[in-house]
């Protein structure tokens, strides 16, 4: 382990690294090349922002003094290609046609040149190297450079070097950047870079970037990128550049591009693209080559943490997510950051955006500098959840539109999904506010590498059934053809998606089955193949001891654990169902119902993304047999009320459609019991309050979830709870009635025009 090295402790205590040892030096150049390439790098850019250099310039001229390893060389060739693609990309004329790069080489041992032959000719020829031993005093001014880098990594802002081959360049006047661990003025003589640390000093101020970036009367309109974004349809070839150096990829999937074009042109879009087709892409790309930050709206924390960790992969690391796993320090310091502009991508919920200090952080940052993109990630759920148990869903639209303006302008809004009917789409549209020309779709939304079962199974052979698919019928060749060993190895993966946290069919009582049936459970539990995940707590773990707080790093060390291919299976709910990106997924298997075909398409969807074979199935149960059936709930032309009745109660379901069914059934009071809840809450709470203001008058309201819910009930407005088993239910067991959430109530109020926005507290449960 890296953390082990006596080098590597060397390097971060400051301290000397012994240079008659070879290896020393081979591993201290593999960790410093990185950093002095991407300071010279910084370097460059400055000189552009404060017009030392300039991009119509025919010729740059620029000396460098290579401190520790050799790096400039390298850094102006991936530099300048960058920068030209750039350019092509947003039209923008570049005519520098040759860089005259002269380096000093002070290296801390006799390093080989960085190899250039991955470079393209074109790259090469722009760049022309020199060695550069000392320059003389009386230099002529002709001969002067129009930049000088000064580059030491391993020396902090307040250390010098003994030497200063190029001292006298600094004397006329050009721009002169020394760059450490932090970038200071060039000048007075400092100490050498190991002296020993001085006493803590309070920090200076940094007249180097000032100077760099062309002082306070810089005019920032020099360097702006046009506000129209790139042309209208983007050359492909700047693009190719810029996701294989970003991100590694070669080309570009069906979709993408139409998707990314219209971003860069700075034009709304939604995009339809088939699970595992590289959604994400669609949106990180525009975000990193345009100025701003990326506020990503995601509908799982799972999901969040996915995101993050694959922008990390790539080695994008100013992003975060800011949820409700975190220590509330956490978040008020990651939110912090986000309005200082330290993330190019923040994660949120579309709930912690009625958060009234988050949205004050939006706006405040909308001041200084632009949002680049709000993206909503799996935009199915804006209609799925939405109009259900996530009214929050519902204000994005709006909101995204007031919250992120910069310079009187909202920013685009990108929208993706992998599963959108037509109906479902229709309903995005509407409440996002995108247009119809604004939707790219591909030709067909086929995954030809997933092969579907579905299975009949009563319910109490669910278990043994699923053990013999994975242990017979899995490996054999009519599906994966993967010996079963290796298939329950973590070679492989697969998921057992659940219905529930809880009850029989919960992912907890269900993982333990399967572990056991599969003997993939070990005596200490360290070694186990199989893991579960789910939004919330198990109440058999919450009896033994498991707080909230206790259970965030245990579902976070699972999901790391699955995509590092430690666990082979892992059993979870749809708090795991969308945009998890292991491309080993080699089944999923569904452990009851999935609440929509589009859920259904999401949670499958997370098999064979590496375009391998892979195959979904789901054991489903139905006990109606046409004789002894109840009435169907969901017969064509009954109402809302008798179909209810005729749903069984959470413990009378014998089926997965009837456990579905009663799910369902409790995310919808009806019409006139929502209605009744909505005068109520006006009558109560609303009226008293505007009662003597002037029409069109805007009257703050403090309303509790609780309090509020509590005195509707109270007074009739709502739905008395259920009486306990055996007060005159009969057989049926006690359950409370359909929910009426708050939110809804407010949301539909915000409808009528009645109030005009709310916010939420939700650690307080406080509504305003």
């Amino acid at each position: 382990r890296t953390e082990a090295d006596p080098v590597i402790h060397a390097l971060v205590e400051g301290r000397p690294v012994d240079r008659a040892d070879p290896f020393a030096l081979e591993v201290l150049r593999l960790l410093v090349t990185p950093h002095a390439v991407a300071r010279v790098q910084l370097g460059v850019v400055l000189a552009l922002l404060g017009g030392a250099l300039h991009l119509d310039d025919p010729e740059w001229d620029i000396v460098a003094v290579e401190r520790e390893v050799p790096c400039a060389e390298v850094a102006l060739l991936d530099l300048v290609q960058t920068l030209r693609h750039l350019c092509r990309l947003y039209g923008i004329p570049c005519g520098v046609e040759r860089v005259r790069l002269r380096v000093a080489r002070e290296h801390l041992a006799a390093y080989p040149p960085l190899p250039t032959a991955a470079f393209p000719d074109e790259a090469r020829h722009l760049v022309v190297t020199e060695p550069l031993v000392a320059v003389p005093a009386g230099v002529a001014d002709a001969d002067m450079p129009d930049f000088v880098l000064d580059v030491g990594v391993l020396a902090r802002p307040t250390q010098g070097y003994r030497s200063d081959p190029v001292g006298s360049l600094g004397v006329v006047g050009r721009t002169h950047l020394v760059l450490r661990t932090a970038l200071r003025s060039a000048g007075a003589e400092l100490p050498p870079w190991n002296a020993p640390r001085a006493a803590s000093t309070e920090p200076e101020a940094d007249p180097a970037r000032e100077e760099a970036a062309g002082g306070t009367d810089r005019d920032p309109a020099a360097v702006s990128i046009p506000e129209t974004g790139a042309a209208p349809s983007a050359p492909r070839e700047p693009l190719r550049y810029f996701l294989h150096s970003l991100f590694r990829k070669t080309d570009f999937r069906a979709g993408q591009l139409e998707i990314i074009d219209r971003a860069l042109a700075r034009r709304d879009v939604i995009g339809l693209l088939p699970t595992g087709a590289g959604k994400s892409i669609c949106y990180q790309l525009p975000a990193l080559l345009s100025p701003g930050q990326t506020v990503v709206v995601d509908p799982i924390k799972s999901l969040m943490q996915d995101q993050v960790d694959n922008l990390a992969a790539a080695g994008i690391h100013d992003a975060v997510a800011i949820n409700s796993d975190q220590t509330p320090g956490e978040r008020r310091a990651a939110e912090a950051a986000f309005g200082r502009g330290e993330y190019r991508f923040v994660f949120v919920s579309p709930e912690r955006l009625q958060i009234a200090a988050l949205r004050e952080r939006v706006r405040s940052v909308g001041r200084t500098r632009p949002t680049a993109f709000v993206v909503v990630d799996e935009a199915h759920c804006v209609s799925e959840w939405g109009h259900d148990f996530r009214i929050a869903y519902l204000n994005l639209g709006r909101l995204s539109r007031e919250l992120c303006v910069f310079a009187g302008t909202p920013p685009p809004m990108v929208a993706l999904t992998g599963t959108a009917s037509r109906a479902v789409l229709v309903d995005v549209q509407r409440e996002l506010r995108i247009d119809d020309e604004a939707i790219v779709s591909p030709a067909s939304f086929d995954r030809p590498e997933l092969q579907f079962a579905v299975e009949s199974v009563s319910s109490p052979g669910k278990l043994p059934r699923l053990a013999k698919w994975i242990t017979d019928e899995l490996p054999g060749e009519g599906h994966l053809g993967i010996p079963l060993d290796r298939l329950v190895s973590g070679e492989h993966g697969g998921i057992v998606f659940c219905p529930h946290v809880n009850g029989r069919f919960g992912v907890y009582p269900v993982h333990q089955q399967i572990g056991n049936a599969l003997r993939l459970h070990a005596r200490d539990g360290q070694d186990d193949r199989i893991g579960f995940y789910s939004g919330s707590v198990p109440k058999a773990l919450e009896r033994a001891g498991t707080t909230d707080r206790l259970f965030v790093p245990m579902k976070t060390g699972t999901q790391q654990r699955f995509k590092q291919d430690d666990l082979a299976i892992l059993v979870a709910t749809k708090a795991f169902g969308m945009g998890i990106d292991k491309p080993n997924i080699r089944y999923t298997i569904h452990y009851g119902m999935a609440e929509s075909v589009e859920a259904f398409a999401q949670e499958a969807g997370r098999a064979g993304r590496d375009r391998g074979k892979a195959v979904c199935l789901v054991l489903f149960s139905d006990h109606r047999d046409g004789e002894t059936a109840a009435p169907d709930p969901l017969e064509l032309g009954i109402e809302v009320e008798e179909s209810r009745k005729r749903i069984p109660g959470q413990g009378e379901a014998k089926d997965d459609a009837d456990r579905m069914l009663w799910l369902h059934a409790q995310s919808y009071s009806g019409v006139e019991a929502e209605a009744t809840a909505i005068r109520g809450f006006y009558r109560l709470f609303v009226g008293p309050a505007v009662e003597g203001s002037a029409a069109g008058s805007e009257v703050p309201l403090t309303v509790t979830n609780q309090e509020s819910m509590a005195r509707l009930r109270q007074e009739g407005w709502l739905p008395q709870t259920a009486p306990a088993a055996g007060e005159g239910n009969g057989n049926r067991p006690a359950e409370d009635p359909p929910k009426i959430d708050f939110e809804r109530i407010v949301y539909r109020l915000s409808l009528l025009g009645i109030v005009a926005d709310y916010t939420v507290e939700y650690g307080g449960d406080l509504g305003d």
